[in-house]
């Protein structure tokens, strides 16, 4: 998994938001 602060911040919103589903889908 990238680190999210080596990635530009645009990608960053769409690392955040993979993580959240992730963690929706584990639940």
């Amino acid at each position: 998994m990238a680190h999210p602060l080596l990635l530009p911040f645009g990608f960053h919103q769409l690392w955040f938001l993979h993580l959240i589903q992730s963690l929706w889908s584990l639940r």
